[in-house]
């Protein structure tokens, strides 16, 4: 039998900052601000993949790939493919100094520049976010598949 498992993020939808700080010490905090009446914030989960030792920025190292996937992923709300977030990281966390803060809206801008669109998957009409290459699906599919792109609306999921 399969069961199918609706995940909620509780800030889809809502423009969000992303904001970070390097102090004298070395010690490196990341918040996520959500806009709306009582500005909610919250510290951004690390969701660590290259970097043991946690956030970083203003290099292209393991660091700075965490935390461009940590807020790929909070702003989308499922785990982004390795490209998109790279593509990410070299485009824009890499260049960062120990100050710094992004929109919601730079960074789909950013991930536009870098050739990501988002797209409407032909199976269960809901967002996916797609290259050339590649594209997820956060809704139907729940894993990465390799897309044929009709138009800037739908995507179809290329047989293998």
């Amino acid at each position: 039998m399969n069961k199918s498992v609706k995940l909620e993020v509780p800030y889809r939808g809502k423009s969000k900052g992303y904001h970070g700080r390097r102090n004298d010490h070395g010690e490196i905090r990341v918040f996520v601000t959500v806009d709306g009446p009582a500005m909610d914030h919250y510290e951004l989960l690390h969701r660590e993949r290259h970097s043991p030792d946690g956030f970083n920025w203003g290099y292209g190292g393991s660091g700075a790939a965490d935390l461009a996937r940590s807020i790929i992923w909070d702003h989308i709300g499922k785990e982004p493919t390795p490209s998109m977030y790279q593509d990410f990281k070299w485009a824009e966390v890499c260049k960062w100094g120990d100050m710094w803060k992004i929109t919601t809206g730079e960074v789909n801008h950013i991930l536009a520049e870098k050739g990501w669109k988002k797209a409407i998957c032909h199976i269960c009409g809901r967002p996916v976010w797609a290259s050339d290459r590649f594209a997820y699906a956060p809704s139907c599919l729940d894993v990465i598949a390799c897309l044929e792109i009709k138009d800037k609306n739908e995507a179809v999921v290329a047989q293998s």
